[in-house]
């Protein structure tokens, strides 16, 4: 299977390029270019997770934007977060689904909240992010609620939509064995080696 991993690896970068393309030739309102990096964290675990966010943010800054580099950091937490999450708490319902989606939209959304201030004068990238922080702001909500409120708004949408295709994705291919360093399987293990 390690050979399998690298090629997931690349495969996921592909899934990430081509929904960071759909969304953009569609016109969506959100962007749903973290699908393969959250596929490949709830199928490989956490640390393939967050070895495809930074290849994303490596590649997305050399082949399409040099602005994108400061997103590293979020798409390897989202990576990260999804294999983890995956690893201690099982992804059986849809309320399971809708949580992990919550829980990783508002972990990006505090990861993105910098660069937007630093980088766009508080103005996020995602169209609905834009549009509901432009109308907050006038509003007369301060720049950074604002921002905040509409990248949080934002990446839920597009995360749990993103979790949702990947979860798809998930459920059709084989089941790996649990990632190297599953916590978890610690206790287990002991009992089994002991106790049978």
């Amino acid at each position: 299977m390690p050979g399998n991993r690298w090629l997931l690896l690349a495969l996921a970068l592909g899934v990430d390029g081509g929904g960071w393309w759909l969304s953009r030739l569609l016109g969506l309102p959100i962007l749903v270019d973290a699908t393969g990096t959250i596929g490949l964290g709830l199928y490989l675990g956490p640390r393939w997770g967050a070895a495809a966010g930074l290849l994303h943010g490596l590649a997305f800054t050399l082949l399409w934007d040099p602005w994108w580099w400061p997103y590293t950091l979020p798409f390897v937490a989202l990576g990260y977060g999804a294999g983890y999450w995956r690893e201690r708490r099982p992804l059986k319902t849809w309320g399971d689904l809708l949580s992990l989606g919550a829980f990783l939209g508002t972990l990006s959304a505090l990861l993105t909240l910098p660069i937007q201030m630093g980088l766009w004068g508080g103005l996020p990238s995602q169209p609905l992010a834009a549009e509901a922080a432009a109308s907050l702001w006038l509003a007369g909500y301060p720049r950074i609620g604002a921002a905040f409120l509409g990248e949080l708004l934002a990446d839920i949408l597009s995360i749990t939509a993103a979790l949702f295709a990947a979860a798809a994705l998930w459920q059709r291919m084989p089941r790996p064995a649990p990632s190297e360093g599953a916590l978890d399987d610690l206790p287990r293990d002991y009992r089994r080696l002991f106790f049978h």
